[in-house]
């Protein structure tokens, strides 16, 4: 018997590309699988242009993933936009 709850986060070989003004591509996430738990902590690190941002916009549903899936508490961010949106906030602060 598996007692694992979904997660609450989950990313399912989920790929970004952004294609730039020059009509070039830009790849911003490659193929990122990853669950988060409900009550995890989960730090993201990494270089400029690693990521990060993509990774955060698709959970929010201000982008979508070019494919793949972006699941938040069973549902679909991008397209079930008003469920995210209701349920997000902003954990971060900018100090001049």
């Amino acid at each position: 018997m598996n007692t694992r709850s979904e997660p609450a986060i989950r990313f399912d070989d989920v790929t970004k590309v952004f294609r730039r003004p020059d009509g070039g591509d830009l790849l911003a996430v490659d193929k990122l699988s990853l669950d988060i738990a409900k009550g995890e902590i989960v730090a993201v690190l990494g270089k400029t242009g690693c990521g990060k941002s993509t990774m955060f916009n698709l959970i929010a549903g201000l982008i979508e993933p070019t494919s793949g899936k972006v699941d938040v508490i069973g549902h679909d961010p991008f397209r079930d936009f008003d469920f995210s949106a209701a349920r997000s906030a902003s954990c971060s602060r900018t100090t001049g």
